[in-house]
């Protein structure tokens, strides 16, 4: 089953076939024995992100097991992050190379990323120690899935669905208010949190109206991905400004225009996103609700 709802089995079933298939994902991921470390974390997060936004859906008189299982899931994501972190910081100190060093010469970035692989080593964040931990995260995720029989959903509803996404909604609707109230680190990356959740809702309903809603989600990618590339140029940022990489790689004064050059990426990086994320939550939440809920009662009795 793809991620998506189908318009036929009771979406209680789909919801518990959706979780278990990316809880084996992320378990497979974290099983391989070989392959790059970046590409399994990656793989890994993608499928506890996907199995979070659904979980997130789901409403019981017995809350237990969701609790267990999403303190789970955050509890690996929370894991896997400074590997992430260490491999996409990696990723924009590239991107920004290729696109700035002919004007900022090499010395400036040959200096960064020495102070960057230092920081990784010291923090262990390395192959070495994301190898040791794949297995024992992937015996978590295991002993989920073990129990996935148990989970009550028997008061996941159609309406209680679409409860849920309204109210994630909503708190994009909220979190792109204070974004543009404190466009800080903590802040900005809580609205991606809340943007993710409405990309993979989209998704799980794009069936209803195919060709609008693969629209709009594409859309939401596009958010996504910016203001995941802000998060990735703020933490750089700050690990260069807070830590001591002035002093283990050279005066302070040899990486300044370096995190100039930062906060100018930054500031178009939030520009673009900002215009998309407006248009994108422009709607008000309960009539976006309502325009989706008809999508689906019109598809489902087709």
């Amino acid at each position: 089953m793809a991620y998506s709802f189908s318009s036929r089995p009771p979406v209680s079933r789909q919801i518990r076939h959706i979780i278990r298939q990316q809880l084996q994902g992320a378990i497979e991921s974290l099983s391989l024995a070989s392959g790059p470390e970046a590409m399994r974390i990656h793989e890994t997060r993608k499928h506890l992100k996907k199995a979070r936004a659904v979980t997130a859906l789901t409403q019981s008189s017995d809350a237990g097991w969701r609790q267990e299982l999403e303190a789970c899931l955050k509890r690996i994501a929370h894991e896997l992050a400074p590997f992430r972190d260490a491999d996409s910081l990696r990723s924009i100190l590239l991107q920004l190379r290729r696109d700035h060093e002919a004007e900022y010469g090499s010395r400036l970035f040959d200096t960064v990323q020495s102070g960057l692989e230092q920081q990784f080593l010291s923090t262990g964040r390395t192959s070495a120690a994301f190898i040791q931990t794949g297995p024992e995260l992937a015996r978590l995720l295991q002993d989920q899935l073990s129990k996935s029989d148990l989970w009550d959903l028997t008061e996941t509803t159609t309406a209680s669905i679409f409860r849920q996404i309204k109210k994630r909604y909503g708190q994009g609707r909220q979190r792109l208010r204070d974004a543009l109230e404190n466009a800080n680190l903590e802040v900005i990356h809580s609205w991606r949190k809340a943007a993710k959740d409405h990309w993979y809702h989209l998704r799980l309903l794009k069936k209803s109206w195919p060709r609008l809603l693969q629209a709009r989600a594409i859309d939401c990618s596009t958010l996504c991905d910016l203001l995941g590339k802000d998060h990735d140029l703020g933490l750089l940022w700050k690990m260069i400004q807070e830590s001591t990489m002035a002093i283990s790689t050279g005066s302070f004064t040899d990486i300044e225009p370096f995190l100039q050059l930062v906060e100018y990426e930054r500031a178009g990086v939030q520009s673009r996103a900002f215009y998309l994320g407006k248009l994108i939550f422009s709607e008000p939440k309960q009539a976006l609700h309502r325009r989706l809920f008809n999508y689906w009662k019109t598809w489902r009795v087709q």
